[in-house]
């Protein structure tokens, strides 16, 4: 998808809103926080639900004020019932259209883009994080910038474009390094190794989470600890080694429990029913599936629903109830042609091909495979892992050129310092020795010497003197002259008839001094 075009098209309103909002938004931000702090020191505890919708409804407050509060409020339902979030959200986008807070719009529209993702509308996801990310190209807000292309590389890598989406996360990452947001670095870095699973390249995925929780570890980001370690853990399903995936799930849910975060329980908690799943536990597996189907059709998370649906009949097939099992696999296909998830979609043919195959039903197994092998090839195949390599390759290449542009303007810099200082003081010295010089000249007066020798120390005096300014004012005459001889000449000769009378000046008083003298 090209987003260049669109960018361009409110570029220069929104660079304008920009420079006139700066000022005030820093008001508004500085006012948000001592609100919500007042709320935290009235309540000693962290802002939940009820004190939030408490600050919105609270008369006299700044409309803008009430955004930021309305958007806390949006966090704090998404975890928990995303449709009550998206209620929210819509109120605080259709007040910040209203007064036109554009950093409110762009934050709405990209929490609103990221709930259409966990509930797998990937085109409505798409389309609103597009809408924020020209906002904040329009207003120069790199945060902002970062934040929706790492969030619509999660969109592309869910529909199963994972050359997209570690195009996305590369952009993501270069931005958040040049702000020093490690958050968001950590974030994009487990994006990245979530893509080469899928991709079956386990030791590089291996390699981006573990980067990804070093820096997690550091920041203590207790919740994105969480997800790195449900990462790791689907690793090592994939390596077949599930009782060291079930440990790193169990680690990840027990975070997710603390935090009340449905979305991540839902992932877990699947997680750990396909480990039992490949374990041939088929009623332990079946009880985690039940959980997390339930959590997952509570917070609309439409892809986990068609991966759990999918599961499920698998499991009523292991169970010889094959007409039970066909219903769910049927069930999970519509979901995910609907949502465009190509992953769960090849998965789904793959199980349909088997099902039938086992069933005697030879051409249908054979119509399943195939539309399975071409879902497959459409998501990755050697071409688009060659691609990959090249992105990574440009990325690094961009980060060196960087470097190398970053160092050499660096060197500039001090060469351009040490050539100041350097001329500074020579000019400095040459300024003294003129001034000294001059005082000669008047001294002369005192002295008997011939006129013609006076008349020269004089004329070298101010020769020296003309020469100096002409240094001085050397690279003003260039910029402006353009190098144009004429033009310079013109210069020197204006410089040179405002000399001209002092010089004479000096050299009248010089020779009456002389004359009274003698």
């Amino acid at each position: 998808m090209d987003l260049s075009r669109s960018f361009s098209k409110i570029a220069l309103t929104g660079s304008i809103y920009h420079k006139r909002s700066v000022q005030f938004n820093l008001k508004i931000l500085i006012f948000t926080w001592c609100l919500i702090s007042t709320f935290l020191h009235a309540n000693c505890q962290p802002l939940d639900i009820d004190s939030l919708e408490h600050a919105i409804e609270k008369e006299g407050i700044h409309d803008t004020i009430r955004i930021n509060t309305i958007i806390e409020l949006c966090k704090q339902h998404r975890r928990k019932n995303p449709y009550k979030a998206l209620e929210v959200a819509d109120r605080g986008l259709k007040l910040s259209y209203k007064i036109n807070f554009r950093a409110g719009i762009s934050k709405i529209l990209a929490f609103i883009g990221n709930i259409h993702t966990g509930q797998g509308n990937y085109d409505s996801a798409i389309d609103f994080l597009t809408q924020a990310l020209n906002i904040n190209y329009a207003d120069g807000r790199k945060m902002g910038i970062a934040l929706c292309l790492g969030n619509i590389g999660i969109v592309f890598q869910n529909r199963g474009d994972y050359e997209k989406s570690i195009d996305y996360y590369l952009q993501s990452i270069r931005l958040y390094k040049d702000l020093d947001y490690m958050k968001g670095v950590a974030i994009n870095l487990n994006n990245l190794g979530n893509a080469y699973v899928r991709h079956k390249e386990y030791e590089m995925a291996i390699e981006y989470f573990g980067k990804s929780l070093k820096i997690k570890e550091k920041i203590n980001d207790n919740r994105g600890m969480a997800y790195t370690f449900n990462n790791i853990g689907a690793v090592y399903y994939h390596m077949r080694k599930y009782d060291d995936a079930i440990d790193y799930f169990n680690r990840s849910l027990e975070i997710h429990n603390e935090q009340g975060d449905k979305a991540g329980i839902a992932s877990g908690t699947q997680n750990i029913g396909d480990c039992y799943f490949e374990k041939e536990e088929y009623a332990r597996a079946f009880e985690q599936y039940e959980k997390a189907l339930v959590i997952a059709e509570e917070i609309g998370d439409k892809r986990h629903i068609a991966q759990l649906l999918l599961n499920t009949g698998q499991l009523y097939w292991k169970n010889d109830q094959a007409s039970k099992g066909m219903e769910y696999l049927e069930k999970s296909m519509k979901i995910a042609k609907a949502i465009g998830a190509k992953e769960d979609i090849k998965n789904a043919y793959k199980i349909l091909s088997e099902f039938h195959e086992e069933l005697k039903i030879y051409k249908k197994a054979h119509t399943y495979f195939k539309l399975y092998s071409q879902t497959k090839d459409s998501i990755f195949n050697e071409d688009k892992s060659k691609e990959i390599g090249k992105l990574e390759a440009r990325y690094e290449f961009e980060r060196s050129q960087e470097e190398r542009k970053r160092l050499e303007e660096n060197e500039r810099a001090a060469s351009a310092i040490a050539e100041r200082r350097r001329n500074n003081l020579q000019y400095s010295g040459i300024l003294i020795f003129i001034v000294l010089l001059f005082a000669t000249v008047f001294g002369l007066g005192r002295l008997s010497l011939p006129v013609r020798a006076a008349e020269g120390i004089v004329f070298f005096a101010f020769l020296l003197f003309f020469e100096f300014t002409l240094v001085l004012l050397d690279p003003y005459i260039e910029e402006y002259s353009a190098g144009g001889p004429a033009i310079k000449l013109a210069f020197n000769a204006v410089l040179a008839a405002m000399i001209f009378p002092l010089h004479s000046f000096f050299e009248t008083k010089l020779k009456s001094k002389l004359a009274k003298h003698e």
